[in-house]
């Protein structure tokens, strides 16, 4: 896991030095998605729903965050999909979810931002498909 772990960041870091620098104290989380699609929708929709609405949805409501999605391309997880949150800070992060960042666990902001967010959810869940994550530790930049 720690393998994958390490494939996935090093990924992520390429993937954003064309684009925004990852910064010293930026926060990262990284959710591989395990994906339920919604009959008769395929990945590549699901996927470019998630990138042109469910992202920039997300990124707007939750103040110094990126998110990016990866697809692994070998390994354990070859050809599927993960995404990578990247808050300013620590303390950014804090705002929205408390320390121990378990499923459901957000501070009064974060519930009502993540209630902001319940119909992008939704329209995703019901058009496309839903996923579950497997959340990894947060990794703060040194």
């Amino acid at each position: 896991m720690k393998r994958l772990f390490i494939i996935v960041a090093l990924t992520a870091l390429a993937y954003t030095s064309y684009g925004q620098k990852l910064g010293k104290a930026n926060l990262l989380s990284i959710k591989i998605m395990k994906i339920q699609l919604v009959e008769g929708k395929s990945l590549e929709e699901f996927k470019a729903f998630y990138l042109s609405d469910v992202i920039p949805a997300y990124e707007k409501a939750f103040e110094g965050l990126k998110i990016y999605m990866l697809k692994s391309v070998r390994g354990e997880y070859k050809n599927e999909l993960a995404v990578i949150w990247i808050f300013e800070s620590e303390a950014a992060r804090n705002k929205y979810f408390n320390e121990d960042a378990s499923a459901g666990n957000f501070t009064n902001l974060g519930k009502e931002t993540m209630e902001r967010l319940k119909g992008i959810r939704q329209q995703m869940n019901s058009n496309y498909g839903r996923w579950t994550g497997n959340e990894q530790d947060d990794w703060i930049v040194q």
